[in-house]
């Protein structure tokens, strides 16, 4: 695994927050008024206040931004940041307490909490952050000791193999479990713009994520219109750009980069920090808004599953050698049709057709243009991981080189890329798993392009190493 110091980041700016002078005066000119305010615009008649001034949309509305702390102050553990009992700038809901169920959306919340998500998080999870906070919340309180995992299309649940670490850690109690954020099309700018989101709801465990970073998002132009508009979330945006722990430049990255892709002004003007009266102004629209998400929500709620009983076990060491062993078996029966280290279905379908004509032809012009916004984005991750002080672990996937030596991206093309991203993670003095080496591994890939059998125990291995380190015994 590549090793790199990590690296301060004293006298980064901070994210404004209304002083709480200001915030005192303001609240005692306006919080009888602003129950009126509100009821006015939600049924047109002030008179109608009084049976809506304890509706759950505007629960909060008022409460005041909280102390940031310093993010280039290293702590007593060695990490950026506050300390893990340093619970002062949230406004979060403490663990070991139920969502209220007083409300239509406290009532969701605690169907939420009480079924937690287990192998993989849906659409409408990661597009509504508190849910997610409150699943992560509730899995902690279980002890199931979960860790946040980042990727794209290699988390997907399907056909899983024994290693995959839904598998690996949800069937076993190793001393931890992962949290898969991310689907396919879920790249650099959704990675940054999720996990400040989640630092927001406080809802990073351990102040440790994982990063599973992909060859692809960094082909072509990198991360497409189509792409960030189907992975976007309002939520997400907007508790990003609340976030005081998270600098203004970094904000401002972020929004150049979603009107670059596609979102329109007005439409991010609307999800800005707002001011007190702008918050009042906005409360009928965001009732609306989340009004129109519960359908996705529920969906979620319908799809997750339970929490197998096996992470609940006595606490186990894995037998590396055996688990190795089992993974080649399992490799050497998904891949019966050929030598290659690919599952018979996408062989069959994809890879023979494919391969018989690349052997025909003429070898393309061999690709350099890596993506530099793409790269920009990926340094983004790391710059706000570094300003909320969560540590990050970035895992260098490989490729199946059989696949690629053939095309476009051949070896001296992909080493541009390994190099890419290690120098962006030495520049931001951060921690990397590098595989690079494994492209030749006949079962480390399943595919082209996704982590197989044994790939993912190795992964598995040094998030163990990553996830555990500094923890007591």
């Amino acid at each position: 695994m590549g090793k790199a110091k990590l690296c301060s980041n004293a006298g980064a700016p901070r994210g404004d927050r209304l002083p709480l002078v200001r915030l005192g005066f303001v609240l005692g000119a306006c919080v009888l008024c602003a129950v009126g305010l509100v009821g006015f615009k939600l049924f047109g008649n002030a008179q109608d206040a009084s049976a809506t001034s304890a509706a759950d949309p505007y629960e909060g509305l008022f409460a005041p931004a909280q102390p940031s702390g310093d993010p280039g102050q290293v702590n007593d553990e060695g990490r950026y940041g506050r300390s893990k009992d340093d619970d002062s700038r949230s406004q979060r809901r403490h663990h070991g307490s139920r969502p209220d169920e007083s409300s239509p959306r406290g009532r969701l919340l605690a169907q939420f909490y009480d079924r937690p998500f287990y192998v993989y998080p849906q659409v409408g999870d990661i597009g509504d952050i508190e849910v997610l906070a409150t699943m992560i919340n509730s899995r902690q309180d279980a002890g199931d000791n979960p860790r946040l995992l980042m990727g794209s299309s290699e988390l997907s649940y399907i056909d899983p193999m024994a290693s995959h670490p839904s598998r690996f850690f949800g069937e076993h109690n190793y001393g931890i479990d992962t949290v898969q954020v991310g689907k396919a099309g879920y790249q650099s700018l959704w990675q940054a713009m999720e996990l400040g989101a989640l630092d927001q709801a406080d809802a990073v465990p351990d102040r440790k994520v994982a990063l599973i970073v992909g060859m692809q998002w960094f082909m072509g132009d990198g991360c497409t219109t189509e792409s960030f508009l189907n992975s976007f979330s309002e939520d997400a945006y907007r508790r990003f750009m609340e976030n005081p722990r998270i600098s203004e430049q970094s904000k401002e990255v972020l929004r150049s980069r979603a009107l670059e892709l596609g979102k329109g002004e007005t439409e991010l003007n609307a999800l800005a920090p707002r001011t007190l009266s702008e918050r009042i102004d906005a409360g009928f629209e965001d009732f609306v808004s989340r009004e129109q998400d519960e359908g996705a929500v529920e969906q979620a709620l319908q799809d997750n599953v339970a929490i197998p009983e096996g992470r609940f076990a006595d606490r186990a060491v894995p037998d590396w050698d055996e688990e190795f062993a089992r993974a080649r078996a399992e490799g050497a029966r998904a891949c019966t049709t050929n030598d290659a280290g690919v599952y018979d279905e996408y062989f069959e379908e994809y890879y023979k057709p494919w391969l018989e004509g690349a052997q025909s032809q003429e070898k393309p012009e061999r690709f350099v243009d890596w993506s530099q916004k793409e790269l920009e984005d990926f340094k983004l991750f790391l710059q706000v991981c570094r300003e909320v002080g969560v540590e990050p672990l970035i895992v260098i996937m490989p490729v199946k080189a059989s696949y690629y030596d053939y095309t476009a991206y051949d070896r001296e093309s992909r080493q541009l890329y390994y190099d890419l991203v290690r120098g962006a993670c030495d520049e931001l003095g951060v921690d990397y798993a590098d595989y690079s080496g494994f492209e030749d591994d006949t079962y480390f890939m399943r595919d082209v392009m996704h982590l197989g059998w044994e790939g993912w125990l190795h992964v598995n291995r040094d998030l163990m190493e990553f996830f555990e380190a500094g923890e007591q015994p």
